[in-house]
């Protein structure tokens, strides 16, 4: 679903709101998709994507039939999930954009599982969500929620806000996830159940050859879980990591 967003709320030539059902039938379907951002393996019912969207319960219904043809959402029951082609394309546009950038730090999630046994996983920003592109875990490890949502707002993970804060975007003060540390390579931040109050968590970011972070390794334990000795591995692995991906050159978009 990346690069989906709802339709503007003025238009183009003047500063007048444009009517909901005013809009062509390619923004209405685009603002129904949009309703599904943060819940991407969810089930919603049609009045829920209507009042989302912005649009009458009988229009949102019209354009979800047209969708449904598509394979673009499937119904189930009397509510409607993304759909296979959707999906897809969302899944194939992100693993081309960071394909090289996932290869490269694979070995250090797998060095971080490895000395933790703890669910590890790699994050980039997309806007103001962290897109989660790899999970590892073993048999007895944490299935986080990060693990079943590949997009999350950012301000309510460890990795999102550590990377927002790098970025100098504002993160709510409050919650679990709180940045430890200057804003630099060494900064570490925590989450204390903001995402799931069984789940904490603790991210590092890994640095590009223009010395900003563009993407973050995180631990994920079980709610009451120590997580400094965790932490301090995680600084170590990130900085070999930072390093070798500005040895390495890859261009991060």
């Amino acid at each position: 679903m990346t690069g989906l967003a709802p339709p503007r709320a003025a238009a183009a030539t003047g500063t007048a709101p444009v009517d909901a059902e005013s809009r062509t039938a390619v923004e209405k379907a685009c603002g129904l998709l949009a309703a599904f951002r943060h819940d991407p393996d969810g089930i919603v019912g049609v009045s829920e994507l209507a009042r989302r969207s912005g649009l009458t319960k009988s229009t949102a219904f019209r354009q979800l039939t047209i969708l449904e043809r598509a394979a673009m959402v499937e119904r189930v029951g009397r509510g409607y999930r993304i759909g296979r082609s959707l999906k897809a394309l969302a899944r194939g546009a992100l693993e081309h954009q960071h394909a090289a950038l996932v290869a490269e730090l694979m070995p250090y999630l797998t060095e971080a599982f490895e000395h933790t046994r703890q669910t590890v996983q790699l994050g980039v920003l997309d806007g103001d969500d962290i897109v989660f592109l790899a999970t590892i875990r073993g048999h007895h490890t944490l299935a986080t929620p990060n693990t079943l949502h590949l997009r999350l707002p950012a301000s309510t993970t460890a990795a999102g806000k550590l990377l927002l804060t790098h970025r100098g975007t504002p993160v709510p003060p409050a919650g679990g996830a709180q940045l430890f540390g200057k804003a630099d390579p060494a900064s570490v931040a925590f989450d204390m159940g903001d995402t799931d109050k069984a789940v904490w968590c603790v991210a590092a970011p890994v640095t590009a050859s223009h010395g900003q972070p563009v993407a973050s390794l995180s631990i994920c334990a079980r709610s009451g879980t120590p997580l400094s000795a965790a932490a301090n591995i995680l600084v170590h692995i990130s900085r070999v990591a930072s390093r070798q991906l500005q040895s390495a050159r890859i261009r991060v978009r």
